[in-house]
């Protein structure tokens, strides 16, 4: 942790302590970023973290109407400091629903807390809604409840909604049991298989939970339609979305240092050994091979940016022999650059997949290793005709090779299929998923309503 984040975290963390809700108010108001506009527009405080950055920028950014507030989450780790002065360790984002009569009276204490606290907050800056990246953050909880009685919208803008069919029963209980109901105002979805999750869990009514689509998938569909036709200047260059040996697969993530070991709660069954192992060793082997193999080929390997990815990615990579001198890693970040300077993609079970077939890169994913094995095919996002499927190592290296030296211009308009998948899986088949976001934050921040 940086020194900026301890400084922040012990500053959250001794107001709380001390019920000082004056002084964390007036805390939120320096860590928060002001925009240029910050005397125009509805007022929208983003508690922003990678993928909700790209999606409010993508919805709002551009639109006059909005004036967006910024809460770095990653630095700033403002909710999460105060809320661990109430609630203990055991209570996160996998476990929060409790019968435990003191737990819950700590929520409560917690949500007072958080309700005076922002009290000061908007006392300060008349914001007109709070939107987060996901319902089920634990430290913030207790904050949509409390921003709710005082009458003040807080939208998730759900950035998590990648179920393939294995994970649709797993979250389906994992929502139900281990996380519960939503109680801000309204959730914003990409699908309807997430939608559908939700609802199935009870995690809110359907007359508050909407169908939006990927909001930032709106500029890729913008770039191809330019770009259509012309042929990439640069180096030849493939991109391979990293992934780890559990990536989609069931797993109970818990905090790190608190009984937990690694950070997963074992399921005590099956469910433990399963992992794409072989796979990722192979696939970061054919990363190493394309680069050794083809000098003139830029290869970059991009993993997300938490410790557990960073690492899988870097032992997979040293396990598989010397490091080109043409294959660079990156971790975190908007990989729009990449994907758009990219001459292929290659990944596996993840969302970016999306942004390379909306972007109309050819797309190659693994049909291979474990991920070629009956019992683990549930969790294998299927991209159907929208990517080719590699047979072998071999046979990766050698699509993504030949992809990479004859290159294709993007086509204007997608594949009929393609579009269909990208309608199924991110609901943005138009590049008109911002404006449905706006309309929906805007219909909640125009409507009057009463404080409960």
């Amino acid at each position: 942790m940086s020194l900026r984040r301890h400084l922040w975290w012990y500053a959250f963390r001794w107001a709380a302590r001390f019920g000082l809700a004056a002084p964390a108010a007036a805390l939120l108001g320096l860590a928060i970023e002001k925009p240029a506009n910050a005397g125009k527009g509805v007022r929208l405080l983003i508690l922003a973290k990678q993928g909700l950055f790209e999606d409010a920028g993508s919805a709002f950014g551009d639109d006059p109407r909005f004036a967006l507030w910024h809460l770095d989450m990653v630095e700033i780790k403002a909710f999460k400091a105060m809320v661990s002065v109430f609630l203990p360790p055991e209570v996160d984002d996998y476990n929060y629903v409790s019968d435990d009569p003191a737990i819950n009276a700590a929520k409560a204490a917690y949500r007072a807390f958080a309700k005076e606290v922002m009290a000061g907050l908007l006392a300060r800056s008349r914001f007109a809604a709070v939107i987060t990246a996901n319902f089920a953050y634990y430290a913030e909880r207790e904050v949509a409840a409390a921003l709710e009685e005082m009458g003040l919208p807080f939208i998730v803008l759900h950035k998590e909604n990648l179920k393939s069919p294995g994970r649709v029963d797993f979250f389906s209980d994992i929502y139900r049991r281990r996380r519960g109901p939503f109680a801000g105002r309204r959730i914003l979805v990409y699908n309807e298989i997430e939608k559908a999750v939700q609802l199935a869990a009870g995690i809110v009514a359907p007359e508050r939970l909407t169908v939006t689509g990927m909001p930032r998938l709106d500029r890729i569909h913008r770039w191809r339609r330019q770009a259509a036709g012309a042929k990439r200047a640069g180096p030849s260059q493939v991109l391979f979305f990293s992934f780890s040996a559990k990536t989609g697969l069931p797993r109970i993530a818990r905090k790190l240092g608190f009984g937990v070991p690694g950070g997963l709660e074992p399921f005590a069954d099956e469910r433990d050994d399963w992992n794409w192992d072989e796979l990722l060793a192979a696939c970061h082997r054919a990363a190493v091979t394309l680069a050794r193999d083809n000098p003139e080929i830029q290869v970059v390997v991009k993993s997300k940016p938490t410790p557990l990815e960073v690492e899988a990615m870097e032992n997979a990579l040293s396990a598989a022999g010397p490091r080109p001198p043409n294959l660079s890693t990156v971790s975190g970040g908007d990989p729009l650059a990449l994907i758009l300077a990219s001459d292929a993609v290659f990944g596996f079970n993840s969302t970016a997949l999306f942004e390379a077939i909306a972007a109309g890169k050819p797309l190659v994913v693994p049909r291979f290793a474990e991920a070629a094995e009956a019992d683990l095919e549930p969790y294998v996002v299927d991209l159907e005709e929208a990517a080719e499927y590699a047979s072998s190592e071999a046979d990766l290296v050698a699509r993504l090779r030949a992809h990479a030296l004859a290159p294709a211009p993007p086509a204007a308009e997608l594949p009929a299929a393609h579009a269909a998948l990208l309608q199924k899986w991110t609901g943005n088949a138009d590049g008109r998923a911002s404006q449905r976001v706006a309309a929906a934050v805007l219909a909640e921040t125009t409507e009057p309503r009463e404080p409960a």
